[in-house]
C-alpha cells in the first residue's frame, strides 16, 4: 500500500513538471557542460531536461526545508523577480516567521564587505554573523548569479537554487534545473514550494 502511494506521488509530481513545460532547456550550444548529467537528450538543437532527476532533487529539497523549519531554524529566500511575488503573499509571510525574504536587488559584497546601508542589510549581516540562517534558497535574482553564489558559498550554508541549462552548478548544494524563462514552469515550482512551507 505504501509503495502504491509513493508511486502515485511520484507520478503527480512528474505530471506537474511535464504540464508546466519544465523539461525544455536552452540551445545546446549554450548549455553548460555541468548540466549534461541532468539532461534527457537534445531535440531540434534544444536540450531536454530529465524530469525524473528534477523530481528526485525536489523531493530531497522539500525534506530539507521541512526539517529546517521543524527545527525552528531560519531560511533566507533571495529573489527579486515578479515570479517571487506569487510566493510573497501577506498571509504566507505572517505564517512563516522563520523565513526571511530578500526581495530587493542583492548588492554584491553585502556579506563579504558587510554593507550596512539599510536597516534590512544590517539585519541580514547580523543573522549571518550570529549563524542564525541555516538554509538559503535562491529563486531568481537580477544580480549576476555567479557573484551572488560565490559570496553566499563563503558562509558554508547549504544553498538551493533554481538554475537553467546555461548556468553553472558551482557553489550550489541542491540545484533545481528548470526552464527559468517559462513563467508557467516557475509558477509551478513556486506553487510546490508554498505547499511545503
Amino acid at each position: 500500500m505504501i509503495q502504491k502511494q509513493k508511486f502515485k506521488n511520484n507520478n503527480i509530481l512528474l505530471n506537474l513538471l511535464f504540464k508546466s513545460k519544465n523539461m525544455y532547456g536552452e540551445l545546446s550550444t549554450y548549455t553548460n557542460k555541468d548540466i549534461f548529467p541532468f539532461l534527457f537528450g537534445i531535440r531540434y538543437d534544444y536540450t531536454i531536461i530529465n524530469l525524473k532527476d528534477v523530481s528526485f532533487f525536489l523531493k530531497r529539497i522539500f525534506k530539507l526545508i521541512k526539517y529546517t523549519l521543524q527545527k525552528n531554524e531560519k531560511i533566507l529566500i533571495i529573489g527579486n523577480s515578479d515570479e517571487v511575488k506569487f510566493l510573497l503573499t501577506t498571509p504566507f509571510i505572517k505564517k512563516n516567521s522563520n523565513i526571511i525574504f530578500f526581495n530587493t536587488e542583492w548588492i554584491n559584497g553585502l556579506i563579504t564587505n558587510q554593507i550596512n546601508n539599510t536597516t534590512f542589510n544590517k539585519i541580514i549581516n547580523y543573522l549571518f554573523k550570529e549563524n542564525e540562517i541555516k538554509l538559503i534558497l535562491i529563486i531568481k535574482s537580477s544580480v549576476k548569479d555567479i557573484f551572488l553564489k560565490q559570496e553566499l558559498s563563503s558562509l558554508k550554508i547549504p544553498i538551493i537554487s533554481l538554475i537553467n541549462t546555461t548556468q553553472t552548478l558551482n557553489n550550489i548544494n541542491y540545484p533545481i534545473i528548470t526552464n527559468s524563462k517559462n513563467i508557467q514552469s516557475i509558477y509551478t515550482l513556486m506553487y510546490l514550494l508554498r505547499k511545503i512551507f
